[in-house]
């Protein structure tokens, strides 16, 4: 995901660094894979992902269902009210 991990800049290295990441959306993360796809030469995968990677493969199994073998989940983050802490 964008300005986790390896991503420059990291947010992890500062949280300035957010600043790149303001526009961010997950429909963009979802090109992101998708590019990520293409550029590897990879007709169809198996989407996976956890906690808000959850989120994010169920999104992309929607938008690019030809492009989705199937998808494995695993806790499942849905980004509704009642999961978010008062």
């Amino acid at each position: 995901q964008r300005g986790t991990g390896r991503s420059q800049p990291s947010v992890w290295d500062s949280w300035h660094n957010m600043k790149h990441y303001e526009e961010i959306s997950i429909d963009l993360m979802a090109e992101d894979f998708e590019m990520l796809r293409e550029e590897l030469g990879i007709d169809k995968w198996l989407v996976f992902g956890g906690s808000w990677g959850s989120t994010l493969s169920m999104f992309y199994g929607e938008q690019y269902p030809e492009r989705s073998l199937g998808l494995i989940v695993r806790g499942i983050f849905l980004n509704t009210e009642p999961e978010f802490d008062d």
